[in-house]
């Protein structure tokens, strides 16, 4: 069965960040525990606070340019999606390095910073990225469970372009 163009560019991220070593069916990798995952009311709770934590979109560029939950950012810089593209096209020949484009977009965030990663409802992504995130020495990272579609149900705000 052949994936459209479409459904290709939104699996990209997912299938560079799986590809990168790290799946959530991998063994080597813990399941997310109970203390790492935050609910959609436990989000919006935390970000009406004067210390709200720093929210990342872990779906594709485009997912993330038609809605995304107000006030997250992509965790990695236009360049890598940039790149990401040029090789969806076969324009260039090697997938930009996701790892390195994590860390050096992660550089000036503080360890200590809370950090709450989301995907679409059962899309691994956003645990993967924790994983990744931990890796980098973060030490206060979530997941917020059932993904943005939580939150939107819940009326919460979304940012549409």
């Amino acid at each position: 069965m052949a994936f459209s163009v479409i459904k290709i560019a939104r699996i990209l991220p997912v299938l560079i960040l799986l590809a990168s070593g790290l799946s959530s069916a991998d063994p080597a990798v813990p399941p997310v525990g109970q203390e790492e995952k935050i609910s959609a009311d436990q989000l919006r709770k935390e970000q009406l606070q004067e210390t709200s934590p720093l929210v990342l979109d872990a779906r594709g560029q485009n997912d993330f340019h038609a809605a995304h939950i107000e006030g997250a950012v992509l965790p990695l810089a236009d360049e890598f999606y940039r790149q990401s593209e040029l090789y969806r096209l076969q324009i260039v020949n090697e997938a930009p390095d996701v790892d390195e484009s994590l860390k050096n977009y992660m550089q000036t965030i503080p360890k200590d910073t809370a950090i709450v990663t989301y995907c679409s409802k059962d899309c691994p992504a956003a645990a993967v990225l924790l994983f990744k995130l931990k890796e980098l020495g973060f030490k206060n990272v979530r997941v917020m469970e059932e993904g943005i579609q939580a939150w939107i149900d819940k009326g919460y705000p979304v940012v549409l372009q």
